[in-house]
């Protein structure tokens, strides 16, 4: 409806402004009606409803005339007394699921009847709200007609509601609207535009921008309270999920200048809750360093904690709408020969302003596509030329295109050391940062508000509190950047959390093969001739059946952790190519194990699978390897069955409502909560005599 109305206006003015065309016929005015009915829901016939659940769903009819073929009582009661009661015998019931439906079908033939009347207008019900777009001189016979035709259906306009708008208003200050718009039929002359139209303002420019910045503000007023629940995962989960999420409809309906200033206000409301969230409160500055802000924007797959950064998703989600449009008007008109449909579709042949719109996100995104992928794989070119505007792709693959660019341009910023950058490389990598997609319901989703902090300042490379007042560790190693974030205790300190990570990623991996009912044992003993730091020949980690395996041998799995930011692996570039550290290890396990099998004369009949994690929680190429066979097993196992582990009666959340979901999940909270509870433990530990420092300054960059 939206589009047209400013189809039909851009041919208008057009004429408007050429020297044959005084602009005098009022009549020709573009504009739009938008129409609100008095408790539309409530006043609807059933007869009418009854006839056509009759015509054209027959099967519904039984189960429909026992809702609705006879009065129902709606009766009030007071101190256990019955005070008042009201026959029902309009409408469609409230909370019935099908109650949308019902009152569509008993206003069926008035929407039949209206389009007919007006086969050039363009017409849009969302449920009971009504929008027509068309010439002024045709919305005053669309208002006629619904005075008139209405009532018979129950659809009563509301007398203090209604309104017109025209973006002439904006060309022509003296315009005033048809009387009998305003007057006679009562609505309301929106000078400067609607206030909410699907949500979103229509208007003038400077219109839309400030109802933007009115609608991000009231949307936005609810996170100041997000303090109130005192549980920092909780406050994250809602702070990503329902705070930063508010105003995307604002992003495909309003062109990307015009919410700049809702944009901006909420961004600033999402990076304050988000500080307080991650930073404690007996720091000096809470303010989010520069850098770490702009990496919790990203999505959790590309290295961030999936804040959004709502500049990169604008122009996206807007052409990705327009793209939507495109294609349902074209369809339209081919099936229907709609000539609403039609004058929608024109608009975007010959609109100079959409068209470099458009041409600005073809370079960014298909240059992302061919330039920016670095270690991903390349794809074809995503966003389309105007001539093939049907082909737009959904916003979620421009975006992931341009969040991938966005990635490697923050990888590349020089005042990072190599250590932070191989950390950060390593975030983005398959199953890093998992945990942060947790819905703590669950026991094994759930961290202390203390121990969930360290995990995001760790997760965005921030100094860690604390960590200054230690200068050396009951390892023996003195302080440096490992200790202000935390690497020294995941992997390096002997003393720290080393083991005890190892043997909980252990236990889940077993867990997760006994969910698929295989007999996996965990410290298999006899099956390497090394031997452990305890005198005793090391045992497999899960020994797994070779029923289980894509071979058919045994597999022999053996956990390792690995840190990106070593020194080896720093040597080794682990800071410019993606799970170097992880191959590394994979590679030194693999020749241990060479070494053992050629000790035996080649005669052992299981393999060895290394399950290297880096420290982050990336699973290495390898693992990744064997992930996808466990997956495809279970896939196997399950058949056609449901794939929700809550239509099966298992723990779930609706972030982890799937076999991979779920374990993926596990492992990575599993992972990042043994080391922020190493971290806080060891720092308490190994602070200096007379020191509990917390950083001044925070910002690492």
């Amino acid at each position: 409806v939206r589009q047209h109305m400013m189809s039909a206006y851009d041919e208008f003015e057009q004429r408007y402004s050429s020297e044959d065309d005084d602009g005098d016929d009022d009549d020709e005015v573009p504009g739009i009606l938008k129409v609100d009915f008095k408790n539309g829901y409530n006043s609807t016939q059933r007869s009418k409803m009854l006839s056509q659940v009759e015509v054209k769903m027959p099967r519904l009819l039984r189960f429909t005339r026992y809702c609705y073929a006879q009065v129902g009582r709606l009766v009030f009661m007071y101190k256990g007394k019955v005070v008042q009661v009201l026959d029902s015998k309009f409408g469609s019931q409230q909370g019935d699921p099908l109650g949308g439906h019902y009152f569509a079908l008993s206003i069926f033939d008035f929407m039949e009847e209206l389009h007919a009347a007006f086969p050039e207008a363009c017409v849009s019900w969302i449920v009971d709200d009504l929008t027509v777009s068309d010439k002024q001189g045709q919305l005053e016979k669309v208002a006629k007609f619904i005075a008139e035709k209405g009532p018979a259906y129950g659809l009563f306009k509301n007398e203090t509601k209604g309104e017109f708008y025209t973006p002439f208003s904006a060309r022509n200050a003296t315009f005033q609207p048809s009387a009998t718009i305003t007057g006679r039929y009562r609505y309301n002359y929106a000078r400067n535009g609607f206030g909410k139209l699907l949500g979103a303002p229509l208007g003038n420019a400077e219109f839309e921008a400030e109802r933007a910045l009115d609608i991000a503000k009231e949307l936005t007023s609810g996170a100041k309270h997000l303090k109130r629940i005192q549980d920092a995962q909780l406050e994250y989960v809602l702070l990503k999920y329902c705070v930063c999420t508010v105003i995307t409809h604002l992003l495909r309906m309003l062109e990307p200048g015009t919410v700049k200033g809702a944009i901006q206000y909420h961004e600033r409301a999402v990076r304050t809750q988000f500080g307080r969230i991650a930073i404690e409160a007996a720091r000096k500055q809470q303010e989010l360093p520069d850098m770490a802000w702009e990496w919790a924007q990203q999505p959790v797959a590309q290295g961030g904690c999936g804040l959004r950064c709502l500049w990169t998703e604008a122009p996206a989600g807007y052409l990705a709408a327009m793209g939507a449009v495109a294609r349902r008007a074209t369809k339209i008109h081919e099936n229907t020969g709609s000539k609403a449909a039609d004058t929608v579709r024109k608009w975007f042949d010959d609109n100079r302003e959409f068209e470099s719109l458009l041409d600005q996100m073809a370079e960014q995104v298909n240059g992302a596509s061919e330039h920016g992928c670095r270690g991903d794989t390349p794809n074809d070119k995503l966003c389309p030329s105007l001539a093939a505007l049907e082909k737009m792709p959904r916003q979620f693959q421009m975006s992931e295109k341009l969040y991938s660019a966005r990635k490697w341009k923050l990888l590349d910023e020089p005042s990072q050391s190599d250590e932070v950058r191989a950390f950060r490389l390593s975030n983005c990598q398959f199953n890093a940062g998992a945990w942060l997609n947790c819905i703590p319901t669950l026991h094994k989703f759930k961290c202390t508000t203390e121990v969930f902090k360290v995990m995001l300042q760790m997760r965005l490379c921030i100094f860690l509190a604390f960590s200054k007042g230690v200068e050396t560790c009951g390892c023996g190693e003195y302080a440096g950047p490992s200790f202000w974030y935390g690497w020294h205790w995941c992997t390096r300190c002997g003393k720290a959390c080393r083991n005890r990570n190892h043997n909980r990623v252990r236990d889940i991996i077993a867990e997760m093969y006994r969910h698929l009912k295989v007999d996996a044992h965990t410290e298999q003993k006899g099956m390497y001739l090394q031997l452990t730091s305890y005198n005793a020949y090391k045992p497999a980690d899960v020994l797994v059946p070779g029923s289980a395996t894509a071979t058919g041998n045994a597999y022999a799995l053996d956990v390792a952790i690995t840190d990106p930011t070593g020194k080896t692996a720093i040597g080794r570039h682990s800071h410019r190519q993606p799970l170097k550290a992880a191959e590394i290890r994979h590679k030194e396990k693999m020749n241990t194990f060479q070494k053992q099998k050629a000790l035996t004369g080649g005669e052992i009949r299981w393999e060895k699978v290394p399950l290297v994690f880096e420290v982050t929680g990336a699973m290495g190429k390898e693992t990744q390897k064997w992930w996808r066979e466990v997956a495809a097993l279970e896939k196997k196992q399950r058949g056609g069955d449901m794939t929700s582990r809550k239509d099966r009666g298992l723990d779930w959340t609706f972030s982890a409502n799937g076999f991979a979901s779920y374990w993926l999940q596990s492992i990575s909270m599993s992972m990042a909560r043994t080391q922020a509870e190493s971290v806080i433990n060891f720092i308490n530990k190994n602070q200096a005599d007379g020191k509990l420092d917390v950083h001044p300054d925070i910002n690492v960059n």
